[in-house]
């Protein structure tokens, strides 16, 4: 294993810095996450992953028995040759011998005290070395007990150190713009929660909510995907917010009540409920100034509030598990406070612990990288190169369609969640099966949300990151996630599922409309396909159903990678 050289050190030292200071200046987290059997793992600089591994089978390739702690042989055979048969053990055997061989009458009385005195001599001095032996062979099992259970660990996380690297998919940096939607915790919103756990000072809150920040900008990715999820879960409602069944179901999904006692369901009412109302008010106000639904940040707020009562012995627990230390008196001191114990760091390690155990493994999510790597390819973008023009002007007639109000007006050049379910019905892609249900695209609509800062779009702009707007890059990956459901051919590869929805649904759809044969020709209306492009898919590209003559279309195979 080849140490990194100094100019690449120097090159990853240099990048390290160049992201905190982005991140410091807007707000942009990077985070670099790994795939491998089925989760995604963050991923620490590799460097440290080597050097820890290298050290680690340093240690373990030294020991051909790993059951056995090195030279405790040798030390127990040593304690039990020490000078004990010429030293302690023969006189006490001659002076057995001797005692049973003549009657105590036979002594004088000065004979039988020396002889006393030395028997007490010797015995205490053997039995030293045996309460020694003892002591040494008694800890000793205890050692090669946890020396057994500690050996395998250490092999694993040798293995984990390396095997994200080794074996895993991809590496990838993920940017995320963070406004603190995510990754905010009010103090006045959750003081309560301190308080109850004896948490009352300042200093000491603003620490915890520090380290809780840093765990959930680790995270910031899976909590946007998964409330986006949950957000859009139920039929009709806000996609950005989250009402109390989408909130039960995000609670059943990730079995927080699997130990009801711990946590019964009036608990988890009254967290949805303190997550409501607004805590800067005071009284009747408290509940009246408030909202019926959660939105991103009161989630977040919501797991932080879920892990303090679900955890909330879960310290105090893991303290007492452990063995106290022993003392010449007899066992551990009684006076170990348990409780300031679990008040240093409480609330962030349950809430991590609540994110690695409960949420992020059992919460519905999508992982759209393996889609978004897919949509990067360049048949794709030929595909969409060919009908740019046509895409471009359906997108800005619907982006504008909503004129509901002052703000709706001026959002004109992207589309919301409204417009994109009108687009959805006028082009006969939304009304139930085997079309797509309105559930259905508001939860696509939460999944195709722009991800990357540093994305621009057609004009070369800036994309704007906000979760209640659609631009159209995500409009394109939408049509593109759309296509593959309404054309599910597993024989056909995803660019020619796209270009068969287009050709078939879309364009031809949009020449019959009025609101497009009212713009006229191009540059400003419909452009129509050329010969080739409405031939294609005849001879090939589209799914493995009849043409509009009957005829049976071949699929058009291309190797491809199902990951």
């Amino acid at each position: 294993m080849e140490p990194d050289s100094k100019k690449k050190r120097r090159i990853r030292e240099a990048h390290l810095k160049q992201a905190l200071v982005r991140e410091q200046a807007s707000g942009i987290v990077v985070n670099t996450f790994s795939q491998y059997m089925g989760k995604r793992i963050p991923i620490i600089d590799s460097f440290v992953q080597k050097r820890f591994a290298f050290f680690a089978d340093l240690f373990t390739s030294q020991f051909e028995n790993q059951q056995q702690i090195p030279g405790f042989n040798r030390y127990a055979k040593a304690l039990r040759t020490v000078d004990l048969d010429d030293r302690h053990y023969a006189p006490l055997e001659d002076l057995a011998a001797e005692v049973m061989t003549n009657k105590p009458t036979f002594y004088k009385h000065e004979e039988l005290l020396e002889m006393a005195k030395n028997l007490d001599k010797h015995g205490k001095n053997i039995k030293t070395l045996i309460n020694t032996l003892h002591t040494i062979y008694s800890d000793g099992l205890v050692s090669r007990r946890e020396y057994r259970k500690f050996m395998p660990v250490l092999i694993r996380t040798t293995w984990q150190s390396l095997c994200t690297t080794v074996l895993a998919r991809k590496v990838r940096e993920e940017a995320d713009i963070d406004d603190g939607t995510f990754t905010k915790i009010c103090p006045i919103r959750v003081a309560q929660e301190f308080k109850r756990l004896g948490v009352l000072s300042d200093i000491a809150v603003k620490e915890e909510i520090a380290e809780a920040k840093t765990i959930l900008k680790g995270r910031i990715r899976d909590l946007k995907r998964i409330f986006q999820f949950y957000a859009a879960a139920e039929q009709g409602g806000d996609a950005n917010t989250m009402d109390s069944v989408e909130y039960k179901k995000f609670i059943r999904d990730t079995q927080m009540q699997k130990d009801r006692k711990v946590l019964p369901s009036v608990r988890v009412d009254l967290i949805y409920q303190a997550c409501c109302i607004d805590h800067t008010a005071v009284g009747r106000a408290r509940v009246e100034n408030g909202t019926d639904d959660i939105d991103a940040n009161k989630f977040v707020e919501a797991i932080f509030r879920l892990a303090s009562y679900k955890y909330e012995d879960w310290e105090k627990k893991k303290v007492e598990k452990e063995e106290p230390p022993k003392t010449e008196g007899g066992p551990a001191q009684d006076n170990l406070n348990l409780k300031d114990m679990t008040v240093t760091g409480c609330l962030t390690s349950k809430l991590e612990k609540i994110l690695l155990d409960d949420v992020l493994p059992n919460a519905c999510s999508v992982d759209v990288d393996v889609f978004r790597e897919r949509m990067e390819s360049d048949e794709i973008k030929d595909v969409f190169k060919k009908y740019k023009h046509n895409l471009q002007i359906i997108f800005k007639v619907y982006a504008a369609e909503d004129v509901s109000d002052d703000a709706a007006v001026a959002m004109n050049e992207t589309m919301n969640v409204g417009e994109l379910v009108s687009f959805g019905r006028a082009f006969k892609v939304v009304g139930g099966p085997p079309l797509l249900s309105e559930r259905a695209i508001k939860v696509l609509f939460a999944y195709v949300q722009q991800e990357d800062p540093d994305g621009e779009d057609e004009n070369g702009k800036a994309l704007v990151d906000d979760n209640s707007e659609m631009v159209i890059s995500e409009f394109n990956e939408a049509l593109t996630a759309v296509g593959s459901q309404l054309y599910p051919d597993p024989y056909n590869v995803l660019d020619a599922k796209l270009n068969t929805f287009l050709r078939k649904n879309i364009i031809p759809a949009a020449f019959k409309m009025d609101k497009f044969r009212r713009l006229g020709a191009p540059p400003k209306g419909l452009k129509p396909l050329s010969k080739n492009d409405d031939n294609e898919g005849k001879e090939g590209g589209g799914s493995a159903n009849e043409n509009d003559e009957g005829k049976k279309v071949t699929t058009r195979t291309r190797e491809h990678t199902i990951m």
